[in-house]
């Protein structure tokens, strides 16, 4: 096949379109394919050098309402890949007033409704939009552990330390899970623990408040080179998640958690239930959470090697380059049905 990806990220803050562009579209290109990246400015504007008709397909990260032109105008099958519930964001997001007060979501929901074929990572998400496309796929975030950072080897500390690292859009994540009286009581009851919060969302510093240096570190977002080292400094990784827009998320933090050895303690919700973790915390209540969390620590004191063995075995299954052939089958099944509706008409 002949592909062209555009990606919605900024290029000086790649995010999203690393696991829903870059990493497929990369894997694409070592499976034989020729391939080509763009971003969604260039295609918007039209400054690349690509021309439609020597491509079999364009794949279009999340900014469908920039693109309307492109898609009623380019000839040739085009596909939505994108990872988020824009209809569902809550008002603790800062993206909220953009797709749920503005036209964004309006004009995404008629883009899609125009392209040929959308992919996303979760079930529900992708069940979400089947109303309005019938042509839906879930194909997963697959990292690419060809990546030299996956390579990162645990070190040895002391204490047990305890993380977790994410995006702005996860306030309500902690702040309704019910898990911040549950750690803040760990860390109390535990003098040997430690917490660390990755992200670029400093008012989870607040939930933490009055806990010094040594008890819980708050750090800037990093490059993403950089995170598995990071990841391979903690022994109990948490994913907390709250509420609908929550439940339609990707499995990224588990999986992260098993590639690198650290053990997870998430909730019970659809985004987690395929991975092998060490618990699933039902409902937001507190003491769930701090049950968890306890038996996790415990696990940790005598030795979690053999644990921490199987999910590697289990995360090292999921490389891109091993399901790349799930995105190989949904393309070439669009490119196929557009071609045969082309030769009916």
């Amino acid at each position: 096949m002949r592909l062209i990806f555009a990606y919605a990220d900024y290029a000086e803050g790649l995010n999203t379109s690393v696991w829903r562009v870059f990493i497929p579209a990369e894997a694409l290109k070592r499976a034989g394919h020729k391939i080509e990246i763009i971003s969604v400015e260039e295609l918007v504007k039209g400054t690349h050098h690509h021309r439609p008709e020597n491509f079999d397909a364009l794949v279009i990260e999340r900014e469908l309402f920039s693109c309307s032109e492109v898609i009623e105008k380019w000839p040739i099958p085009i596909i939505a890949t994108f990872d988020d519930a824009y209809h569902l964001i809550p008002p603790t997001v800062p993206s909220f007033p953009t797709w749920r007060k503005g036209n964004a979501l309006k004009n995404f929901r008629k883009c899609l409704r125009q392209v040929d074929a959308y992919i996303t990572p979760s079930p529900l998400l992708t069940e979400d939009f089947k109303h309005i496309n019938p042509h839906g796929y879930t194909i997963r975030n697959y990292p690419d552990l060809s990546w030299e950072c996956w390579k990162a080897e645990r070190k040895l500390h002391k204490g047990i330390r305890i993380g977790w690292g994410g995006s702005i859009s996860h306030y309500d994540s902690w702040m309704y899970s019910g898990i911040v009286p549950a750690v803040r009581r760990i860390l109390a009851d535990f003098p040997e623990t430690s917490l660390t919060i990755v992200s670029g969302d400093m008012r989870l510093i607040d939930l933490f408040s009055g806990l010094d240096y040594r008890r819980f570190r708050y750090k800037d977002t990093m490059p993403f080179e950089k995170w598995p080292s990071q990841l391979a400094s903690w022994d109990i990784g948490l994913a907390p998640l709250h509420g609908e827009y929550d439940r339609r998320r990707s499995w990224i933090k588990a999986l992260e958690y098993c590639i690198m050895g650290v053990v997870p303690v998430v909730s019970d919700v659809e985004p987690y239930q395929d991975c092998p973790v060490f618990a699933r915390v039902r409902g937001d209540k507190p003491l769930n959470w701090y049950n968890a969390i306890r038996d996790a620590i415990k696990v940790c004191l005598l030795g979690k090697e053999d644990l921490i063995r199987k999910n590697r075995e289990w995360a090292l299954k999921q490389g891109i380059d091993g399901n790349v052939g799930l995105y190989r089958s949904a393309l070439e099944e669009t490119i196929e049905r557009k071609t045969r509706l082309a030769h009916k008409a």
